[in-house]
């Protein structure tokens, strides 16, 4: 329903005004937003979500990569699973998770290391990072300013 709105995917939908669903049972809604993949859902202002099993809500978002979830203001998914909630992120490597707020577009935040959680705030490096552990019975590494 809405206007403008096209639905080319098998079983897809949209909601809203000038959007497209054309992935497999795709989900889009909003205003300018594209569900590309199959089985993926955007939502927001101009959110492109391009990858399978992924899921795009916000303004700007950019989910490139399949299984994968971007929530917030002009952030991106680059890799396979990965997850980014805030804005003015990236997270670029594989099973890479980034919470909080760089700078600008220009200034993004990036976790660009696998296996990893960085948060920060207001900055184009993370206040704390953890990384991978090694397997069953060790532990990751966890920093504070550094990763």
């Amino acid at each position: 329903s809405g206007v403008s709105n096209t639905t080319s995917g098998g079983y897809s939908c949209s909601f809203g005004q000038n959007n497209i669903s054309s992935g497999l049972l795709a989900i889009s809604g909003g205003y300018a937003s594209q569900a590309l993949g199959h089985f993926s859902m955007s939502f927001g202002f101009q959110s492109i979500v391009g990858g399978n099993n992924s899921i795009g809500f916000g303004r700007g978002i950019n989910v490139a990569n399949n299984e994968s979830i971007a929530i917030g203001f002009y952030s991106n998914t680059n890799a396979v699973n990965t997850m980014v909630f805030g804005r003015f992120l990236t997270a670029s490597n594989t099973n890479s998770f980034i919470i909080g707020k760089g700078i600008s577009t220009l200034s993004r935040m990036d976790n660009n290391i696998a296996n990893s959680l960085m948060i920060g705030f207001n900055s184009d490096v993370p206040t704390l990072f953890i990384g991978s552990s090694n397997g069953i019975g060790t532990t990751g590494n966890v920093g504070i300013g550094t990763t």
